[in-house]
């Protein structure tokens, strides 16, 4: 089986200006882990997962504590973050986001992609054609459907 069987085509992405308070909005109401971040042309240029609100300033924040604080607290160190570390509503994605995003091929097959989640530890992985364009993606979620979905034997009597 390849990644193209089981991945989600209906990708919600973001481009780089998007404000981050924007994208905490989206990955609480749709209940997902992360959402790619796009180009004009629709190329892969990073991904912005619940791994980047995360942060130790004055203890543990997380982004729950962002959706309800964002005025008030600070992000984690981030290499590109101007403005004393301090996020604003209007802190644009670009600043947070993992800029060196890994993305599978959809014709990868599911084993491999399995390999691809261990050997990182991702949740959720873009999925592209060659040359970057987003076409899906793909979460652990989808790999354990998958083995859930396949029929076990029927046992004979």
């Amino acid at each position: 089986m390849k990644v193209k069987d089981i991945m989600n085509k209906e990708v919600v992405a973001v481009s780089a200006d998007t404000t981050v308070s924007e994208v905490a909005g989206i990955l609480v109401e749709k209940k997902i882990h992360g959402v790619p971040v796009v180009d004009e042309e629709n190329k892969i240029i990073g991904i912005i997962t619940e791994t980047n609100f995360f942060a130790k300033v004055d203890g543990d924040f997380y982004l729950t504590q962002f959706v309800q604080n964002v005025k008030e607290n600070k992000l984690p160190d981030a290499e590109d973050l101007s403005k004393e570390n301090k996020i604003t509503p209007e802190t644009r994605v670009y600043d947070i986001m993992t800029k060196d995003c890994i993305y599978v091929d959809p014709e990868m097959e599911t084993d491999e992609l399995f390999e691809v989640f261990r050997k990182y530890g991702f949740h959720t992985i873009p999925v592209a054609t060659e040359g970057g364009k987003l076409c899906g993606i793909v979460s652990i979620a989808d790999i354990i459907k998958m083995s859930t979905d396949k029929k076990s034997p029927t046992p004979e009597k």
